[in-house]
């Protein structure tokens, strides 16, 4: 299948030839993305208010984009960290 744009196109299993489901195994697939839109629904919520506060508090959104960078690098290293099933499977844990 061609995509028009391989910016933010491509399925991650695709580009990186791993899914959701290689993290943890394919029956607790559902928990994972329930968990993960949970945590982005809330962050849907709170970010808009808190960053509001951080320009009422500072008169800039230097601060809010701060702290947004820093959780996204977290993020991303809680992802570059896991270990998807067969990893977990050779390594006996």
């Amino acid at each position: 299948m061609r995509y028009p744009s391989p910016l933010f196109v491509v399925p991650m299993s695709e580009e990186f030839d791993w899914g959701r489901a290689e993290i943890a195994g394919a029956t607790t697939l559902g928990a994972i993305q329930g968990f993960g839109r949970a945590t982005q629904v809330m962050g849907f919520a709170i970010e808009p208010l808190a960053s509001g506060l951080a320009y009422d508090a500072t008169g800039s959104y230097r601060a809010a984009f701060i702290v947004m960078a820093g959780l996204a690098l977290l993020a991303a290293a809680l992802m570059a960290a896991s270990r998807t099933k067969s990893e977990s499977a050779l390594s006996g844990r």
